[in-house]
C-alpha cells in the first residue's frame, strides 16, 4: 500500500478553494435568508448573513398573486429549454456539414460561422454609441 505524501501546496490549495467557495456562495445564501426574513426587520436592521424574523410571507405573497408567477416561470423554463434544444441541433448539423471535405462553398461558410464567434452582435452598436 502506497501512502500519500500531504504538501504544504496542496493544503494551501484546498483552503484557497474553500474560502474562495464560501465568497462565491455568500450573496445566493444572502438572497435566500432576505427572501425568510420579516421585511419590516430587513428596513429596520439592514441586510444580514442571518435570519431576522424567519416568516414564508413573502413567498405566501407571490405565489398568492394568482397564476401570472408560476405561469412566467412557466414560460422562462420553456423558452431557455426549447433554444438550448434547437442550438444543440442546428450547430450539430452545422458542424457535421462543415466537417465534409467535399461541401462546396465550405470555407466561406466557415468565415460566416466564424466571424460572429469573434465579433458579437453588440460589438458594432455599443462602438456607434460609445463613439
Amino acid at each position: 500500500m502506497k501512502i500519500k505524501k500531504i504538501r504544504v501546496f496542496d493544503v494551501a490549495l484546498a483552503v484557497v478553494m474553500a474560502l474562495l467557495s464560501l465568497i462565491f456562495l455568500l450573496p445566493f445564501w444572502i438572497i435566500v435568508v432576505s427572501s425568510l426574513s420579516d421585511n419590516l426587520q430587513l428596513m429596520t436592521n439592514g441586510i444580514s448573513v442571518w435570519f431576522q424574523g424567519f416568516t414564508f410571507a413573502g413567498y405566501r405573497l407571490l405565489f398568492g398573486l394568482s397564476d401570472k408567477f408560476i405561469r412566467s416561470i412557466w414560460v422562462s423554463l420553456y423558452t431557455s429549454f426549447l433554444a438550448a434544444i434547437l442550438s444543440v441541433v442546428a450547430c450539430s448539423l452545422c458542424a457535421y456539414a462543415l466537417s465534409k471535405k467535399y461541401l462546396v462553398g465550405r470555407n466561406v461558410i466557415t468565415v460566416f460561422v466564424l466571424i460572429p464567434m469573434f465579433f458579437s452582435g453588440g460589438m458594432m452598436p455599443l462602438y456607434l454609441v460609445k463613439v
